[in-house]
C-alpha cells in the first residue's frame, strides 16, 4: 500500500511527521480497480450542481485513509468538531517513485457544502513555501478534484447496498521477516469492492456479462435517500420479479 510506503519514509518537515502519526492511526481502505472505475463513471454521470445526497459524505471513523490503486494516491480524512465536518489532506506517488504529501488542507462540511482551502503550516523549507505560494491556484484546482473524488467515495462507503469491504491482515510470518530486515510492519487495511448478491452475479453470468459490462449496467442508476439511509438504485441491482430475483442489502463493515 501507498500508506505503508509513506510510513516507511523519514520526513524532515514537522508537518509530515504529524501527517504520519495520524496516518498510522487511521482506518485504511484501498479500492479495487473495478470500484475505482465505478466511482469515476458514476461521478461523471451525476447531475451537476448541489446534490441532496452530499450530506451523506460523512467520515465513518475519526481518521480514515482511502487509497486509490489506479491513480496511486490517497486521502487522509479527519473528523473535526462535534458535527459532520471533516478535514482532508492528500498524498500522491509520482511516476518517478517519489511521494508527495501535498501542503493543501481542505475543510469540508457535507451538510452545508462549505469548503475552505488553506496551506498547512510546518512546510519543509522557505523554498517550499515560496513554491507553494507561487502555485496557489494550481494547487487549489488540484485539491478541488481530490475533494470531489473523496466526497463521492465517502457517499458510496455510507451507501447501504453498494460496496463491500474485506479485511486484509498481513501474516505474522511476513511481519517477522520484515522486522528482521529492519523494515516496519505492514498495516492491515480493508479492500473496497462493488457489491453483488449471488442472484445478481448469476444473472450477469447467464447473460455472458463481464465485470466491466456489469459495472456499466450498475452506473445507470441513482442514489435514493430513505429514512434508513442512502441506497444505490439501478435496474441491474434491483433485478426483476418476473425473473424471480431477490435483492439483499450489504453494509460496509466499519
Amino acid at each position: 500500500m501507498l500508506a505503508d510506503k509513506i510510513l516507511g519514509l523519514s520526513w524532515s518537515a514537522p508537518d509530515h511527521a504529524v501527517f504520519n502519526a495520524k496516518l498510522a492511526n487511521a482506518i485504511k481502505y484501498k479500492s479495487t480497480k473495478d470500484a475505482e472505475d465505478f466511482f469515476e463513471e458514476t461521478i461523471s454521470n451525476l447531475p451537476k450542481g448541489k446534490c441532496d445526497f452530499v450530506s451523506f459524505a460523512r467520515n465513518p471513523h475519526q481518521l480514515t485513509w482511502i487509497e486509490r490503486e489506479r491513480t496511486n494516491d490517497g486521502f487522509l480524512i479527519e473528523n473535526t468538531g462535534s458535527g459532520c465536518e471533516w478535514r482532508m489532506r492528500f498524498a500522491v506517488a509520482a511516476d518517478d517513485g517519489r511521494i508527495y504529501i501535498m501542503p493543501m488542507v481542505i475543510d469540508f462540511n457535507p451538510e452545508t457544502v462549505e469548503t475552505n482551502y488553506r496551506f498547512q503550516e510546518g512546510l519543509a523549507s522557505v523554498k517550499m513555501k515560496d513554491l507553494v505560494l507561487g502555485r496557489r491556484q494550481e494547487l487549489v484546482d488540484a485539491a478541488s478534484k481530490y475533494l470531489h473524488a473523496a466526497t463521492f467515495i465517502l457517499i458510496m462507503i455510507n451507501c447501504k447496498n453498494l460496496l463491500t469491504s474485506r479485511e486484509v491482515v498481513p501474516s505474522a510470518r511476513l511481519q517477522k521477516a520484515r522486522m528482521r530486515r529492519g523494515k516496519q510492519p505492514l498495516f492491515s487495511h480493508k479492500i473496497l469492492d462493488i457489491s453483488l448478491t449471488r442472484s445478481q452475479a448469476n444473472r450477469a453470468a447467464s447473460q455472458g456479462m463481464t465485470r466491466a459490462q456489469m459495472r456499466l449496467h450498475m452506473v445507470r442508476g441513482h442514489f435514493k435517500v430513505k429514512k434508513t439511509g442512502i441506497y444505490w438504485w439501478s435496474p441491474f441491482i434491483r433485478g426483476s420479479k418476473e425473473a424471480g430475483l431477490v435483492t439483499k442489502d450489504y453494509a460496509v463493515v466499519p
